[in-house]
């Protein structure tokens, strides 16, 4: 996963808190999730052997239980969309098309 997922771009991302001191903001993550990933599918991937193929609802609860622990990367099957879980409780996404048209 991590070969197709992009990294470049962080610095200009637009960081929203999607977490504070009683957890997980569900709503706010899956406000983002619905505005760059439109599949119902995601894989999401904690670790490079802690992942998973799951749909909306079960990338909220994966990411619950692994929010502070590393940076969780979602993202669709085709890889059209992306959105990153930083460890601190800060969220970005987007998708090559925004980017300039540039795939991974």
């Amino acid at each position: 996963m991590r070969k197709n997922f992009p990294a470049s771009g962080e610095a200009t991302w637009v960081w929203v808190n999607v977490a504070d001191q009683d957890g997980l903001r569900e709503q706010q993550l899956l406000k983002l999730l619905d505005e760059y990933i439109p599949s119902e599918l995601l894989l999401v991937e904690a670790h490079r052997k802690i992942a998973a193929f799951l749909p909306k609802e079960g990338v909220i609860r994966f990411v619950s239980e692994h929010l502070g622990k590393a940076n969780i990367h979602i993202c669709d099957r085709e890889f059209r969309g992306f959105v990153v879980v930083a460890t601190n409780g800060v969220a970005a996404g987007w998708s090559p098309l925004q980017a300039g048209g540039q795939t991974p």
